[in-house]
């Protein structure tokens, strides 16, 4: 997996637009500190073709997650870094405080992330 800095985050925020109408496919606690996120998104990188994605997020600092049979309702996202976390939340936010308003959110110390095969 590779290590994901903002600038990184910004490049892949861009290439799935801002990650809208994704496809979440899994929702994993590996560990007390380790979440793995996996989903499929459009990416314009590659001619808007389905891509894969798969996060791990690690130095959980909060978090609130959901089943993962609710997942196949979740089409909009948001992933951003904000004051020296890493944030993901369903729904459209973009800032660390007000995701914690949202139904799934992970705040986290690093993130990672690798392609993986898209699932529909």
């Amino acid at each position: 997996m590779k290590p994901v800095t903002p600038s990184v985050l910004e490049d892949l925020n861009n290439r799935t637009e801002n990650f809208n109408g994704i496809v979440v496919n899994s929702l994993d606690v590996i560990s007390a500190d380790i979440i793995k996120l996996t989903l499929s998104a459009q990416d314009r990188a590659k001619d808007f073709d389905w891509v894969g994605f798969e996060f791990e997020f690690s130095g959980i600092e909060d978090a609130i997650l959901v089943e993962n049979e609710k997942l196949k309702f979740i089409d909009t996202i948001s992933l951003f870094f904000d004051s020296g976390s890493f944030c993901f939340s369903t729904d459209s936010y973009n800032d660390k405080n007000g995701i914690k308003n949202a139904l799934c959110y992970i705040i986290s110390k690093t993130l990672k992330f690798d392609y993986c095969e898209a699932h529909l």
